[in-house]
């Protein structure tokens, strides 16, 4: 079943949720600085063999071929996004005609000075 509600507009759902996910990295950053202090030369060793790996790894060329992905795949996820705002801008025009349709909405107590 899906987390999202109805009434949430997408972007306030997207910040709620990239609020929760800066959230969890700043308690990993804090676990992994707690876990560095504590054992340090863990940490060293880990740091020496990833940073090893890294240096074995073809990065230029993967970054190549994910930068060659990503701009050939521009053109659709633009044309996407355009079909989305139009999407949201058509239903937002239908459900205002429809308030429009329903009049005015009556206030709970008509006599209250508020």
């Amino acid at each position: 079943m899906s987390d999202i509600d109805p009434k949430t507009h997408p972007e306030q759902w997207m910040e709620e949720k990239a609020g929760e996910g800066a959230r969890k990295v700043r308690g990993y950053c804090d676990e992994l600085k707690d876990a560095t202090r504590r054992h340090p030369a863990q940490a060293l060793a880990i740091a020496f063999g990833a940073g090893y790996a890294a240096r074995s790894l073809p990065l230029f060329r993967t970054a190549g071929l994910t930068l060659r992905g990503i701009a050939g795949a521009a053109p659709y996820v633009l044309a996407l996004i355009g079909a989305a705002r139009a999407y949201e801008a058509i239903r937002n025009e239908r459900m205002a005609q429809a308030m429009e349709a329903e009049g005015p909405t009556p206030t709970p107590f008509p006599n209250s000075q508020g």
